[in-house]
């Protein structure tokens, strides 16, 4: 497999699942689920409430900048950066070598900010269309990639495996998935700042493309009995008595 096939076969799988209105669980090694998405719920979402003050106050800690208004919600992480000192070292050493490579160029790029002075930031906007990742440096913001709302099937945040033939395990990252692949973001500082991302992320999208809350309340099948059932935070399912999260006994 390509290092990006497995990504291509969840975002395949994602959709199945979102069609469906079933619940895939995501586990590495045995060990409890890394990743739950539920299909039939806006963006995949568990039935939960979402607690975007905390979030916010997580962000304001790490150094975020959030501007949210009626129409979009942009967040806005400082990456972190070698000294000036180291940077101009490592401009020296790995220009040689670096030149000849695209990753060896854009790591270049980033000491040659580092080296002005210049902070470089992971920029996440949340609009009408959809939502967009950029990263935004001395020289101005890197190409823009950006996924429609009707492409975007969940956010979620949690370790991956990488790719082929090592296999190890990354992360946590913030993953996007959309009907074609699931895209990786890395986000800078612990990972109390992913989740916190990644909940006002959920809140707003959930705000401007489904016109509803973290309530939900959408129907979707029991993932112990298969039951159809609208979830929301709270409920159970009206035939076997689990709530959305029991997942078979799984620890969550």
């Amino acid at each position: 497999l390509d290092d990006g096939a497995l990504d291509r076969v969840l975002g395949a799988l994602l959709t199945r699942a979102a069609d469906a209105r079933v619940t895939v669980v995501e586990r590495i090694e045995g060990g409890p689920p890394t990743a739950l998405w539920f299909g039939g719920q806006p963006l995949l979402q568990p039935p939960t409430e979402l607690d975007e003050a905390h979030a916010q106050r997580v962000l304001a800690a790490a150094g975020a900048r959030v501007e949210a208004g009626t129409d979009r919600l942009e967040l806005a992480l400082p990456l972190p950066q070698p000294s000036r000192v180291a940077a101009i070292l490592g401009l020296v050493l790995l220009a040689p070598l670096a030149l000849w490579t695209a990753a060896g160029r854009a790591r270049l790029g980033e000491l040659w900010d580092a080296a002005q002075g210049q902070g470089r930031a992971r920029r996440l906007t949340v609009d009408a269309d959809g939502l967009a990742v950029e990263t935004t440096g001395g020289g101005g913001p890197a190409p823009r990639g950006r996924i429609d709302r009707k492409d975007l099937l969940g956010i979620g945040w949690g370790p991956v495996l990488g790719p082929a033939p090592a296999v190890l395990r990354r992360g946590p990252l913030l993953r996007l998935a959309t009907r074609q692949n699931v895209q990786l973001v890395s986000i800078p500082g612990d990972p109390n700042t992913g989740e916190a991302l990644r909940v006002l992320l959920t809140a707003a999208a959930q705000r401007l493309w489904h016109a509803t809350g973290p309530s939900g309340g959408s129907p979707a099948h029991c993932p112990y009995c298969a039951t159809l059932y609208p979830f929301a935070p709270g409920a159970s399912c009206p035939s076997c008595g689990a709530p959305p999260l029991a997942l078979h006994g799984l620890p969550v």
